[in-house]
């Protein structure tokens, strides 16, 4: 990662996370990479689209994460309907916005 430039030098870095299995895992291997050069670690990201029951649960169980490891985590809701047209659409740029 550092002969390809891919660390930042300085500043903060970020990384979304929904807290499945896949982001979870690049997360933490992230955090280790950083941790292990003595390096701030990323923030996380959390776009919660507020379609699901379990999204306020994925949300809370991100904060808390964050809090154990000492790492920022940022999180934005929106009340998004399923049935809305064109949500995957909607859904998507709200993301690159909030992102």
């Amino acid at each position: 990662m550092q002969n390809h430039k891919l660390l930042p030098p300085q500043g903060s870095s970020y990384v979304a996370v929904s807290s499945g299995p896949d982001s979870m895992a690049v997360f933490t291997a992230l955090y280790r990479i950083f941790h292990s050069l003595k390096m701030d670690a990323p923030a996380i990201l959390h776009f919660n689209h507020g379609t699901r029951d379990e999204n306020d649960k994925e949300e809370e169980f991100l904060k808390a994460w964050a809090k154990k490891y000492k790492v920022k985590c940022i999180c934005k809701r929106s009340k998004l309907s399923l049935q809305q047209s064109n949500f995957e659409h909607i859904a998507s740029n709200l993301r690159r916005e909030f992102f």
